[in-house]
């Protein structure tokens, strides 16, 4: 179901029921390679082991962090993206960064690059995004089917430098269609902790 749709829709899932492991698992079933998005280096280095793990072929994905992948985009085409800090250092670059992002994915020539490099994209842990991290990747999905992973019971952060998280209930549930909820604990059932799991779910 994760890997066939076509439009914006999201899962559920508590920490531990096997959201990595549900994306790993739909991108080797996806058609084209995926671009895999995710907020941490860490959140990185899990999805490309799982990948590894269910031996996805490589040349099926690109893995990322949001920023990471923003920041390259707009490095290369400094002059359309306005944009030339190699390393943002605020959380205002950062947060201008993703302004000028979302302008460079609306345009037609960046759309048709980002087409013929992928054929959907995945985001995890999406309860932690910012405003202007969702209104980047709601930019994406004017080209690409997007997929999103989270729990709104686990966002970090309320805000960031200003800027306020996500609201999962008012701007994800009437625009994106529930793909569906995870909820078998799978790593608490193989660390010994069922019981720390179902008080999860």
């Amino acid at each position: 179901i994760l890997a066939n749709h076509e439009g914006k829709g999201y899962v559920i899932a508590p920490a531990g029921f096997g959201k990595t492991h549900l994306i790993a698992d739909a991108v080797l079933q996806s058609r084209g390679r995926q671009l895999i998005l995710t907020h941490t280096h860490a959140g990185v280095d899990a999805i490309k082991k799982k990948l590894e793990k269910l031996n996805v072929p490589s040349d099926k994905y690109n893995v990322d962090t949001i920023a990471g992948f923003s920041l390259r985009l707009c490095l290369a085409y400094p002059q359309t993206a306005d944009w030339n800090v190699e390393i943002p250092n605020s959380n205002d670059e950062w947060q201008e960064l993703c302004v000028k992002c979302t302008a460079l994915v609306q345009k037609d020539f960046i759309k048709k690059i980002i087409k013929a490099s992928f054929k959907g994209v995945y985001v995890d842990e999406y309860q932690d995004c910012m405003q202007g991290q969702h209104t980047m990747l709601l930019a994406f999905a004017e080209s690409l089917p997007l997929r999103i992973l989270g729990d709104p019971l686990q966002a970090i952060f309320d805000e960031i430098g200003g800027q306020n998280a996500v609201d999962w209930d008012i701007q994800l549930v009437p625009h994106f269609e529930l793909l569906g909820e995870l909820d078998t604990p799978h790593r608490w059932i193989h660390d010994g902790d069922e019981g720390l799991g179902k008080w999860l779910r």
